[in-house]
């Protein structure tokens, strides 16, 4: 259980419980990664016991994160393995009313976690973790046709002037840098508006979809067609799992129900995460460099 943050408050329940008990159950047995589930835990005292609850109670696989209590403490859950696991137990602490203090523990809770690819080989497609939605055509849609062209006129000099290089008629010039090409992006997101009309699904789709491209570039690996689960999973195996693999975890977090559960957001929240994103990529290719003596060696 991580610490952080706590809830508190009063459960009445039958005298005849002497010992303070937790009871946790899941709304589904089976689930698939990155899955939204409800996991509900049932406290049992004397009358008059206050009791307090983890804000937090994730483990290594699953995140459960405290939904506003209403008499019994609820946890919105996702599982984050390509395995089966079990709801972490949930530990919380408690008060009698004589002033005698402790804890109590659930039961963890087993899961089944099916796979999002069909089981025949040939069927096999990466694929979103919720149905796909209708998009309007919006200034997401025209930023993304306009970074298209880019990339593609881009691509199409490059291949231009590659081939003369080849005849010699002039050298290669080298496509944009991945992290110049995505604080390009970034400050073209930032000046669209999105966030001051509120428009924050289409600023995560564009802003995920950033995120992506640059790791997709820099780590050689094909980020953008993954879902979310995917994608965390294949960055914390990454070397550079520690500059890349918490923000992509924050971002994919608050994104994923905006533009998929059609979630309100936060404005303040989502700019936390362009900032966030500009981190990421610093903090990559600072780790990317190569050490001070063989620089000096370059020089």
């Amino acid at each position: 259980m991580r610490g952080g943050a706590f809830l508190a408050f009063m459960l009445a329940a039958p005298a005849a419980f002497a010992q303070p008990l937790l009871k946790a159950s899941a709304s589904k047995a089976e689930v698939t990664v990155g899955e939204a589930f409800t996991v509900e835990v049932q406290a049992t005292a004397p009358a008059g016991t206050m009791w307090t609850f983890p804000q937090d109670a994730s483990s290594e696989s699953v995140e459960m994160k405290a939904l506003p209590a209403e008499g019994v403490q609820r946890y919105q859950a996702m599982v984050f393995a390509l395995r089966d696991v079990s709801v972490p137990p949930v530990v919380a602490k408690y008060r009698l009313s004589d002033g005698t203090e402790g804890e109590a523990r659930s039961e963890p809770i087993p899961l089944r976690v099916t796979s999002l690819l069909p089981r025949e080989r040939g069927e096999q497609k990466l694929a979103d973790v919720r149905p796909p939605v209708a998009l309007s055509v919006g200034a997401a849609f025209w930023i993304a046709v306009a970074v298209l062209v880019l990339v593609l006129i881009a691509a199409l000099v490059f291949f231009l002037r590659r081939s003369r290089s080849s005849s010699g008629e002039e050298p290669v010039v080298p496509a944009m840098p991945p992290d110049a090409e995505a604080r390009t992006a970034l400050d073209r997101l930032e000046a669209s508006g999105l966030l001051e009309r509120g428009e924050l699904r289409a600023f995560y789709i564009e802003l995920t979809l950033i995120a992506k491209s640059y790791l997709e570039r820099r780590l050689a690996a094909p980020i953008v067609e993954m879902t979310s689960a995917e994608t965390l999973t294949t960055l914390r195996d990454q070397i550079h799992a520690p500059a890349v693999a918490p923000p992509m975890r924050s971002l994919l977090a608050s994104a994923d129900p905006v533009k998929f559960a059609r979630g309100s957001g936060d404005a303040g929240e989502a700019r936390r995460h362009l900032i966030g994103v500009r981190e990421m990529i610093g903090s990559l290719e600072a780790r990317l460099q190569p050490p001070p003596e063989e620089r000096e060696k370059v020089a």
